[in-house]
């Protein structure tokens, strides 16, 4: 089971639907990322304190999609990855989030992100995703 998750939730942080509002609460899980350089793609590991994945970034179009196992129980929609380089800066990166019956974190970018990615090698991964609730 999946620990390293923290779960932010602020008065502000309210969705409306049919005059009921819904608190938004924004999944956040950060991995160590151990990565590789392939001929048009990056690979390797993504790993926090209790569980480790393999995973494969590369050009993918039309829509950036990152296609995560079920056991990291993140559901499908919208949500955000930046990626912290050893270089000290961010990059992020929007996605449409799929979850699958998978061993592996696949990510599917756009030509630019994947030659940022490869200039300024990241360290770590943070996915941010909003709970669904409402």
């Amino acid at each position: 089971m999946i620990q390293n998750i923290a779960i932010k939730l602020a008065a502000s942080d309210m969705c409306w639907n049919n005059d009921i509002y819904y608190p938004v609460v924004l999944i956040h899980m950060k991995l160590k990322l151990n990565l590789n350089i392939g001929n048009g793609y990056m690979d390797g590991d993504a790993a926090n304190d209790n569980t480790s994945f393999k995973i494969n970034i590369q050009q993918g179009w039309p829509d950036t999609v990152i296609i995560v196992p079920t056991d990291l129980k993140l559901n499908a929609g919208r949500a955000l990855i930046t990626f912290d380089t050893e270089k000290g800066n961010q990059i992020p990166v929007k996605v449409n989030l799929k979850s699958e019956d998978t061993d592996m974190i696949r990510l599917f970018t756009d030509l630019q992100t994947l030659v940022n990615l490869t200039k300024s090698f990241p360290v770590t991964m943070d996915i941010q995703k909003d709970s669904g609730i409402g």
